[in-house]
């Protein structure tokens, strides 16, 4: 009988599903974990934006703070400059009252000495007497013109024009602002004025140094129709100088005293100008200078900003290391132990950088 054997061979299963993953499925505090990383990344790279806007921030305030030191440098100098000039024909009136002997004349006395040099000069010969009449008409001229103005009260008088000067509201509001003002009139130091300027609102400042040089523009405008009126005299004075010729001795010698005179009217009013002048940019000068101390004020603020944002940004960066250092450790993978070996170098080359600048 015949014997039949019969081979039988496995079955082989392909499936295209893949092997099971032998290790656990990650969960929600899992995949934070693995996210560690990134998300201080993130938040490093947001802080470091934040420092460097808050130093450009620090950058602009201070370069603001040179300009409105030039400016107040520009006050300072027509300060010392009106008051070195105020004081020099201080000294002027003084030398010709004590050496020509001469006394500041009343307006109707320096109208009638001009008369009767006009007078004289017309009684010379027949072109006097026209060159006279002339000067006759722009006399009368120039004394209609003049004989309601107080400009002539301020050339020939102790008094000077009043301007309408604006002042800075006293109220509660301002109260900071006065103070710091205050403070720029007296000794100071530098911790005093930034404790007091800081609590002023800048605007307050800008309003407040508006007004200043708008007082002096007003003082300026309020002086013209002097400086007009003494123009105009020096003028008559000088054409009648040009129509006496060569006039006899007395003739010469009034018309030196009377511009004698004119130069001791104009030194008197033009150092009383200057003085009052001199006040006006003082004050400028002093909120200039208030600006100046806070727009160092505000750079300081930013500046110590950027450098609180820096600080969290490197801790943020020491975050990424650390939580690198623990998935490279835990994951056991080459890509996560270079990235972390490169913020720690990052880190200890940051140190070693700030150590050695100090």
């Amino acid at each position: 009988m015949a014997v039949t054997t019969k081979f039988h061979r496995p079955a082989t299963t392909f499936s295209s599903e893949p092997a099971a993953a032998s290790t656990k499925p990650m969960g929600l505090v899992g995949q934070i974990i693995q996210m560690t990383p990134i998300l201080l990344t993130v938040l490093a790279t947001a802080l470091a934006g934040m420092s460097s806007s808050e130093m450009t921030q620090s950058m602009y305030y201070r370069s603001l703070a040179g300009q409105h030191q030039s400016k107040a440098g520009d006050q300072w100098a027509f300060f010392q400059a009106k008051r070195i000039r105020g004081t020099s024909l201080e000294g002027t009136v003084t030398l010709l009252k004590s050496v020509a002997q001469l006394e500041s004349p009343t307006a109707t006395q320096m109208r009638g000495a001009l008369g009767q040099i006009i007078a004289e000069i017309g009684a010379a010969s027949l072109g006097g007497k026209k060159a006279a009449g002339e000067l006759q008409s722009r006399l009368d001229q120039w004394q209609g013109a003049n004989q309601k103005n107080p400009a002539l009260a301020y050339l020939f008088g102790p008094a000077l024009p009043s301007s309408a000067d604006q002042e800075l509201p006293k109220d509660a509001e301002h109260e900071d602002l006065h103070l710091a003002v205050a403070a720029m009139g007296r000794r100071h130091s530098e911790a005093e004025l930034a404790e007091l300027v800081k609590k002023v609102d800048p605007a307050q400042i800008e309003a407040a140094a508006l007004v200043a040089e708008h007082n002096a523009d007003l003082f300026d405008q309020a002086c013209e129709p002097a400086s007009a009126a003494l123009a105009q005299l020096r003028g008559l004075i000088a054409a009648a100088a040009a129509a006496a010729g060569d006039a006899d001795a007395k003739l010469r010698a009034e018309l030196h005293q009377l511009s004698t005179q004119i130069e001791l009217i104009s030194s008197d009013f033009d150092a009383r100008r200057y003085r009052r002048e001199s006040v006006y940019n003082r004050k400028a000068a002093e909120l200039y200078e208030l600006r100046v101390a806070r727009s160092g004020v505000t750079s300081d603020k930013h500046r110590d900003r950027s450098r609180n944002f820096f600080f969290s940004m490197l801790l943020a960066q020491a975050g990424v290391t650390i939580s690198s250092l623990a998935l490279a450790r835990t994951n056991k993978s080459l890509f996560w132990s270079l990235a972390a070996l490169a913020g720690l170098a990052s880190v200890l080359v940051t140190g070693w950088t700030y150590l050695a600048a100090n």
